[in-house]
């Protein structure tokens, strides 16, 4: 039996001139799988035909540039990896590319073959990562709609998995804060992040699922109702997130945080504020402004966030209404399994959680107690 061969990177290469097309597949083809194309528009033409790891386009041409050729492909084909090749040091054109098509970088003509061939690689180990970290959170997504329609009996089974899951990703975590405090490489250090992205995905999916496991295992200890200061649970919550927080370098405004205090498990109270918090940051403008309130209306306690209400896709924002809505059926959506687990530790503390849209287009989102207070 023949031994299966190796598929190798492709790579669309795009120029005007006929010799730099054949010069670019003498020098490189047996390593990569090259294509060539000798203007932009037999390019978006092959582009649809074809998946490519990287296109490479000469930057002065007829009728469309390089710069917006790649300005093009960034948009249509996001994961494909761009450069920029330019007969001349134009410090000027490779700005203007890199800000619109967002390359990965540039070569020179007449280029160092043994330099580009290095850069090449390095793009597509880049490239294969992202790939591959859309298909991982592809399988998660596929695993929340799983755990909608999971019956009780098989929450136990899913504790232990879930279980099993956390060791590794414990040790690949410590692996990849070790190499990252050892590793300079801009080109390695964007596969870590991609890789440290991933695992945190797997690593917060991991814990969710474990905490609905345990609510809707009847076997599993109840929820220890216990006095929470809602002050002192939004400050730590603040705390604790703060790296992620910055992120977002957001104006949170906490001063009409109320002192009062509700019955609850802390750690789930706060496994819930946290989730929505974070998912309300995802809807404020760059450097925007949020806000935390709580307080007691007609005896019934709640803590509130208010976002700015931009940034959602689609029928996002009134499926998100829907799912947390129990008077209508929102089982045609599945919101993610952080969402789910903050609805069902509110329902845990006899408690539900209700979004609006205010008349300003703000979005509320309310943790809402029972109305027993201490």
């Amino acid at each position: 039996m023949e031994p299966e061969k190796v598929q190798k990177p492709s790579i669309l290469y795009v120029d005007d001139v006929d010799t730099n097309l054949v010069l670019f597949e003498a020098s490189f083809s047996s390593h990569f799988d090259i294509t060539l194309a000798n203007s932009a528009k037999e390019a978006l033409e092959i582009l649809e035909k074809k998946v490519f790891s990287v296109i490479i386009s000469d930057q002065s041409m007829p009728e469309m540039s390089g710069t917006e050729l790649l300005e093009i492909t960034k948009t249509k084909y996001p994961d494909m990896m761009r450069f920029i090749l330019t007969a001349y040091t134009d410090y000027d054109t490779v700005v203007e590319t890199i800000n619109k098509g967002e390359v990965y970088g540039f070569f020179n003509k007449p280029f160092d073959v043994k330099a580009v061939r290095s850069s090449l690689l390095k793009a597509i180990e880049v490239y294969e990562l992202r790939i591959s970290n859309k298909r991982m959170v592809s399988e998660l997504e596929k695993l929340n709609q799983l755990l909608l329609n999971i019956d009780k009996s098989k929450t136990r089974y899913l504790n232990n998995i879930t279980n099993e899951i956390r060791s590794p990703i414990n040790k690949i975590m410590s692996a990849i804060h070790m190499l990252k405090d050892r590793i300079d490489s801009n080109d390695l250090n964007e596969l870590l992040f991609y890789l440290d992205t991933s695992v945190s995905r797997l690593e917060s999916f991991s814990f969710a699922a474990n905490q609905l496991a345990r609510l809707n295992d009847e076997t599993s200890d109840p929820v220890k109702f216990n006095d929470v200061s809602v002050v002192e649970l939004v400050e730590l919550c603040m705390i604790e997130n703060k790296d992620a927080i910055d992120k977002f370098e957001p104006d949170i405004n906490i001063s009409e945080v109320s002192d009062i205090h509700v019955k609850g498990e802390f750690d789930l109270l706060m496994t819930c504020l946290t989730t929505l918090l974070m998912s309300s940051l995802k809807h404020i403008e760059t450097r925007g402004s949020l806000k935390i309130i709580s307080g007691i209306e007609e005896a019934v306690p709640f803590i509130e966030i208010l976002d700015q209400g931009v940034a959602y896709a689609g029928r996002q924002l009134e499926n998100t209404i829907r799912f947390f809505d129990d008077s209508k059926n929102s089982n045609d959506f599945t919101p993610g399994i952080e969402l789910i687990l903050a609805k069902q530790v509110m329902e845990s503390h006899k408690g539900r959680i209700k979004m609006i849209v205010r008349d300003d287009n703000s979005v509320s989102t309310k943790m809402i107690f029972p109305s027993e207070v201490s």
